[in-house]
């Protein structure tokens, strides 16, 4: 893993080293640049493969063809033996030579044989291409400023760009409002762009292009049998595994407890001849789902390892706001960074459970969707009798709201979820935005932006298009944009298995029967994880990955949430309705209400103290031990 950045029509080296510095964190083992008119590239690499020969930038035989490249392709060895075939020579054992030869070749239609987690940038004397993986597990941004065009692997670099300002993006403020965090392409601040999962994107003399090369597919007409479905996943999930051991250092797994990260370390455990490193982090105070994760390891004779996070390490918070780049009100950001910072002292590689909710059908509101539809042909008797009984749920009462909400409304599918994922509702976003920020809304994106991805995708199920949309929006801008910068910012390279493409193909290609396992959240997976992990993981319910923050804050730093959120200088911002916000803060604090709404705003302001209020950017550019940067100049 890496973190790489470069420019066309730049300036040199000394912006080079700058930009990597910026994210030294990404690869504190190496760093490297090369310069020709008109291009620089630059990385810093963490060392997984060929610890020793993998230094980057990298070219063909014949110095045509340089490439940085941040991620893992799995399928390189095999692709290595067809190029040296074809008379290739290569240097090093290093799966990044792989892509310039495969360039040499085949062009922009490299991306196409690659299989793996990749961002990477081609310069080829003439033009440069930079590319991002299908499902957008690691980062690439980019920005134009007076005809010079730069990328990076995080937007702190960006920020060190000449030219380039730190000004918010107001329509993606109101995205992330809504989800959370900013949907793509758009990032926190205006002109600053996130290349899009699946994409490429060349410039040179005559222009510049964009272009998708991979989407969802749809699912296929041809039937395929329950019984044959499982028999292909367990297969394919036993491959993504194996693929993801890859490597040259120490390797572990992240286990929640849940089916996802009990099926990762089950077929880990099956593939390695040790033990596996598993690690699990709990909070003080709260059981959650350390018994159950205790009980897979135990059970599969893992080597075992849990943290449990303190009310204190909340003040780490504005170092995971840094490492972010943006905002994400996701809490299992922070405690990604925590077990991530913790793990790093066993492994350097972990391999982690996300994207099974979004492919196999995990999420509650998938299914309490369909039931809306059928509950609005019920009989009117019928429809109070089954509200009469979600109001006796011992439920959490803002959850049991949100359940009734969802069933009892006759929006469309699409609406439905947008409301049961959004923090502030349209409702609420009114009445906290002051009239000025109001007005100067284009209004409605994220709902456009959501209506779309659920409309376009073509499948007769509303089930299957909700799961396209999330894959689109929630699994790339939110899941996996955590991941990979919290895991980064500890010198860690995380690897999702269950969203090997070739797996997340076949899977979306099945007709919901097979695909959902009869209407069951994740009821494939079950089937497929039978036999494999524990039958306590398969007979367990569905729940969350609960993060106790919003409690935490209220109850141990009132202070800090008044003086972040009370601040003058942020009352005087020019978004939000002072009266508004203060009455937000007084009701979580005085009586518990409103904490998912409180901790997005609280994330929010911290993000505005590093990002545009100061320069932390430089300020922290100058910790940490510097290390020799090899320079290359055409």
């Amino acid at each position: 893993m890496c973190g790489i950045c470069g420019y066309y029509q730049g300036e040199g080296e000394e912006l080079l080293v700058t930009m990597c510095e910026l994210m030294r964190h990404r690869g504190p083992d190496d760093q490297g640049i090369y310069t020709a008119p008109r291009i620089g590239l630059g990385m810093t690499r963490l060392a997984i493969v060929d610890v020793a020969g993998g230094h980057q930038p990298m070219s063909n035989e014949d110095g045509r063809v340089w490439v940085v490249f941040n991620g893992e392709i799995y399928n390189f060895r095999e692709l290595r033996e067809n190029l040296v075939a074809r008379g290739h020579v290569f240097h090093s054992r290093a799966d990044t030579e792989v892509i310039a030869h495969l360039y040499e070749d085949l062009g922009v239609a490299c991306v196409q044989r690659l299989r793996g987690i990749f961002a990477f940038a081609v310069w080829d004397g003439e033009t440069l291409f930079v590319a991002r993986d299908r499902l957008g597990v690691k980062p690439l941004y980019y920005t134009w400023v007076r005809g010079r065009f730069y990328f990076a692997s995080e937007i702190k670099a960006l920020l060190a760009c000449p030219g380039v300002v730190r000004e918010v993006d107001e329509d993606a403020l109101d995205d992330y409002m809504t989800f959370q965090y900013v949907a793509g392409p758009r990032t926190m601040f205006r002109r600053i762009f996130k290349l899009a999962p699946g994409y490429w994107l060349k410039v040179n003399g005559r222009g510049a292009w964009m272009d998708r090369y991979w989407t969802l597919p749809t699912p296929s007409p041809r039937a395929v049998s329950t019984a044959a479905a499982e028999e292909r996943v367990r297969a394919l999930v036993d491959e993504a595994v194996r693929l993801r051991t890859l490597a040259d250092v120490p390797l572990g797994a992240l286990l929640s407890g849940g089916l996802d990260s009990s099926l990762v370390v089950a077929f880990l455990q099956r593939t390695l001849e040790q033990p596996v490193k598993a690690f699990h982090i709990r909070f003080q105070g709260e059981e959650g789902e350390a018994s159950y994760a205790r009980g897979v390891a135990e059970r599969l004779g893992c080597e075992y390892y849990e943290l449990t996070a303190r009310p204190a390490d909340l003040r780490a918070l504005p170092e995971v706001i840094w490492h972010l780049d943006e905002p994400i009100a996701d809490a299992a950001a922070w405690a990604t960074y925590l077990i991530c910072k913790y793990a790093k002292q066993h492994v350097t590689v972990l391999l982690t459970g996300e994207g099974g909710d979004e492919v196999f059908g995990g999420y509650p509101r998938y299914y309490l969707s369909a039931a809306a539809d059928w509950f609005h042909r019920m009989p009117a008797a019928f429809r109070r009798a089954a509200l009469a009984v979600i109001a006796a749920w011992p439920a959490a009462r803002g959850w049991r709201r949100r359940v009734e909400k969802i069933i009892t409304s006759r929006d469309e599918t699409w609406a439905r979820n947008l409301e049961w994922l959004s923090i502030f509702d349209d409702d609420a976003r009114r009445k906290v935005y002051a009239p000025d920020f109001q007005r100067r809304l284009a209004g409605g994106r994220a709902a456009a932006l959501y209506q779309g991805y659920f409309r376009s995708y073509d499948a007769a199920r509303n089930i299957q298009r909700l799961t396209a949309a999330d894959v689109k929006t929630w699994l790339a801008d939110n899941v996996l944009m955590k991941v990979d910068k919290a895991s980064m910012a500890a010198g860690v390279e995380a690897r999702v298995p269950l969203l090997d493409h070739v797996l997340v193909e076949y899977v979306f290609r099945l007709r919901t029967g097979p695909r959902f396992g009869g209407r069951w959240p994740k009821g494939l997976l079950k089937k497929v994880g039978q036999g494999v992990v524990p039958d306590f993981v398969l007979r367990r319910p569905k729940r969350a990955f609960e993060v106790p923050v919003a409690k935490w804050l209220r109850e141990y730093e009132r202070d800090w949430v008044c003086d972040v959120l009370l601040d003058p200088h942020a009352l005087a911002r020019g978004f939000f309705r002072r009266e508004t916000l203060s009455a937000l803060v007084q009701d979580y604090l005085v009586r518990g209400f409103g904490g998912r709404r409180v901790w997005n705003l609280f994330c929010l302001e911290l993000w505005f103290r590093e990002f545009i209020d100061g320069q932390p950017t430089a300020r922290r550019a100058r910790t940490g031990a510097s290390h020799e940067i090899s320079r290359i100049n055409a």
